[in-house]
């Protein structure tokens, strides 16, 4: 009698235990039903976080388009790899030091911000982009820089090498 009671018992417990596993699992898809508040609040949140972010890089843009004081448009930053507040910390290092040479890995809005910050400065820029590297004169000649710039383009694959100087009086 007494082993067929415990048998009773472990199977009891079995069944318990069970019945324990299956409400968790119920209660995680009955959670993750309820969850799309929780979504709806980490996208509202995740929007408040790019709409600050938005409203500081165009502070730090209106610094910068003041500061340079360019004689034509730029292009907009965006497109380009540095945002705002990085050239705006850029412009204010190449005027405070004062630097002979300078070099910008990577052509595009930097480039341009340097040579116009520092025209005393040969700005040597490096970049792996033909299309970049190839709009940098355009916008070099447009805002007539006295900065004399080494444009290197690297091909890493085809180990093409394409080195251009511009020098605008």
């Amino acid at each position: 009698m007494s082993v067929y009671l415990t048998l009773i018992s472990s199977l009891i417990l079995i069944g318990v235990l069970y019945q324990i596993r299956l409400l968790r699992r119920m209660n995680g898809s009955l959670i993750k039903l309820a969850s799309p508040e929780r979504d709806i609040r980490r996208i509202a949140k995740a929007e408040r976080d790019a709409s600050r972010e938005n409203y500081r890089q165009s502070e730090y843009y209106a610094q910068l388009i003041r500061l340079l004081d360019l004689k034509a448009p730029i292009p907009a930053t965006r497109s380009w790899a540095a945002s705002p507040d990085v050239l705006l910390t850029l412009l204010e290092l190449a005027k405070s030091s004062k630097p002979a040479r300078i070099l910008d890995l990577g052509s595009g809005m930097s480039t341009l911000v340097l040579a116009h910050s520092a025209p005393q400065s040969t700005v040597i820029s490096i970049d792996n982009s033909a299309e970049y590297a190839g709009k940098l004169p355009d916008y070099l000649q447009l805002m007539a820089s006295q900065t004399l710039i080494f444009a290197l383009h690297l091909l890493h694959r085809t180990h093409q090498v394409w080195i251009g100087m511009t020098y605008l009086n």
